[in-house]
């Protein structure tokens, strides 16, 4: 019965872990294309091109991917703790990987400075740079990693809730059981009202 209810937690949260699963990987893969796009001008005047990744561009954007999937598959398993700190983590996760995005989008220049340092030898060689598509697409992954981190968490916390009334609740009686139970006399019973002169039958002799 317990590996029962376990298989129906497990099957109940499947849409939202796949969902879970595709968001990360989403995130995950778009930090390979280029996030940053620019220029910027040497000490000899010279104009390089930029042209940054989004791995290298945001670091956090891609660790937290990560971390999302790893989470996604722990999900699988059934143990209440392990589930809800999963839950937990994927949605810390999905909160990282739109911060990791959104510090990009804002400030493409800044992603952009350690490359122009590597392409101009200089620490303040002006950059010319700009967001591109790949760095709005991941955030919206990170919103999708988020609420369905955010939705698995509610769902394993009522699941558990559930779980833990029914496992301390009895179930009432029927009415057969209560009136079985109400009229049932052992036989050494029955014979000490009998010896008495009642009767063992009266609702008023119930043990």
């Amino acid at each position: 019965m317990i590996a029962g209810q376990a298989s129906d937690r497990t099957r109940s949260r499947t849409p939202l872990v796949l969902a879970l699963v595709a968001a990360g990987g989403g995130a995950a893969l778009l930090t390979q294309p280029t996030w940053v796009e620019g220029e910027t001008i040497g000490l000899a005047g010279n104009v390089a091109e930029l042209s940054i990744a989004g791995a290298k561009a945001s670091p956090l954007s891609l660790a937290c991917a990560l971390v999302a999937l790893a989470s996604a598959g722990a999900l699988s398993l059934s143990r209440r703790g392990l589930a809800l700190a999963c839950a937990l983590v994927s949605s810390l996760a999905g909160i990282g990987i739109i911060a990791g995005g959104a510090l990009v989008a804002l400030d493409p220049a800044r992603a952009a400075s350690s490359a122009a340092l590597e392409a101009t030898g200089s620490v303040n060689a002006p950059v010319d740079a700009s967001a591109a598509w790949p760095v709005w697409v991941s955030i919206g992954c990170g919103v999708l990693v988020a609420a369905m981190g955010g939705l698995l968490l509610a769902r394993t916390r009522e699941q558990n809730g559930a779980a833990t009334r029914s496992r301390y609740t009895r179930p009432l009686p029927s009415r057969a059981e209560e009136a079985t139970q109400a009229t049932a006399h052992t036989d050494a019973e029955a014979w000490d009202l009998l010896s008495l002169g009642e009767d063992p039958s009266d609702k008023h002799h119930e043990p």
